[in-house]
């Protein structure tokens, strides 16, 4: 019973102190959501891909639980990593009957088709999304239509606009490129 305490009050310690240390802009964003403008252009990776696994476990410590989601990539929308498969680590997940829970924290589901707006170093955070659940979109087809569409909690948009919108986004980024200038933002 004393090792059951012991365990929850590390877990509610750690993600306390994850809440405390996280930057207020990593977790700020307007009560109505962000706009997929804002998460394009606050994202340094926006990926589309399928989830091929997803496993939590404890730190060395034993003080805090992370979860890799693995994900195959379809298609780079933004920063292009050259790489087939993804792999994402974040805060929070479950071990056993162990749950440590972050709030604003997307969850995955094994198979499931997804577009991620990851933050700068995106590798080095505990919370890698742009806006956190928002930087995470489910992409489904509509019955009605049988057109692909991308939804969060706050926004649901045809996979052809997203993708028209990113692109315009990314349009004077990739001219200044190729004309010699700037970086990709």
């Amino acid at each position: 019973m004393k090792n059951t305490r012991t365990a929850h009050a590390r877990i509610l310690a750690a993600a306390v102190v994850a809440l405390l240390l996280s930057p207020a802009r990593s977790t700020a964003h307007h009560p109505e959501g962000l706009t997929l403008d804002q998460l394009t252009r606050r994202a340094s990776v926006v990926v589309e891909g399928q989830v091929t696994a997803v496993n939590s476990a404890w730190n060395a410590a034993a003080t805090q639980i992370h979860t890799t989601v693995t994900l195959r990539v379809g298609s780079y929308y933004k920063g292009d990593l050259r790489r087939n498969v993804l792999q994402i680590r974040m805060l929070g997940g479950t071990v056993g009957n162990m749950t440590m829970a972050v709030l604003g924290q997307p969850t995955f589901a094994l198979n499931e088709q997804v577009t991620l707006f990851l933050k700068p170093n995106f590798e080095e955070r505990d919370v890698p999304f742009v806006g956190a659940s928002e930087g995470k979109f489910r992409v489904a087809r509509d019955p009605v239509t049988g057109q692909d569409f991308l939804a969060n909690g706050h926004l649901r948009v045809s996979k052809v606009n997203a993708v028209e919108t990113i692109e315009r986004i990314m349009r004077p980024v990739l001219q200044a490129m190729n004309a010699g200038g700037a970086k990709e933002e």
